[in-house]
């Protein structure tokens, strides 16, 4: 509805034939393309995307609160070295992808926070497991817009119901690609 398309009209959408011609495989893929800025000159950028089959069962997971102990001491706990993920969090979803589950990540923090974010999700170790790869998605906010919405307003589930809506809508109705879900909320 409405507040749905208030998220998401800032993102680009590739037409079904713009993303044929990527030449994508499942799972992971990772693309390159140019930029241009007057500011910063012409810049490559490389991102990932993923491309999932029609019969694939996913299990969504929220990142703080969830992963990390809290949602505010979570984005910030470990920019200073301090490991800030439940116990056994590794483990629960580690054995969950060797059941043939895929792990989706997805927080309200702001896009400007995307790096952040995935370099915190793959850095979680505890004993022999790290956190299954899977896609992040982050609000297409601004960094201060998505904080007062998360910490302030305690209203992220505004983009995270928006956000699996879309995720829904990408396979057929014969199939709901969600399995599983984990929230503090």
């Amino acid at each position: 509805g409405r507040r749905r398309r208030r998220y998401y009209r800032k993102t680009m959408r590739p037409s079904s034939a713009q993303l044929a011609a990527l030449g994508l495989r499942d799972g992971r893929n990772t693309i390159t393309f140019t930029v241009h800025s007057a500011l910063q000159g012409t810049q490559l950028v490389s991102s990932t995307v993923w491309q999932f089959g029609r019969a694939t069962r996913l299990v969504v997971s929220d990142v703080d609160g969830t992963i990390t102990k809290s949602d505010v001491l979570g984005q910030l706990m470990p920019r200073v070295g301090l490991d800030w993920a439940h116990g056994g969090v590794t483990s629960l979803y580690s054995q969950i992808t060797k059941q043939g589950y895929q792990m989706l990540y997805l927080t309200a923090r702001g896009i400007g926070m995307a790096t952040t974010t995935r370099d915190y999700l793959s850095s979680v170790q505890q004993g022999e497991h790290t956190l299954p790869i899977g896609p992040c998605l982050l609000s297409p906010s601004r960094l201060i817009e998505s904080f007062t919405r998360e910490v302030i307003r305690r209203k992220p589930e505004e983009f995270k119901i928006a956000a699996l809506c879309d995720i829904r809508s990408l396979w057929p109705p014969t199939h709901n690609p969600f399995y599983a879900g984990f929230g503090n909320r």
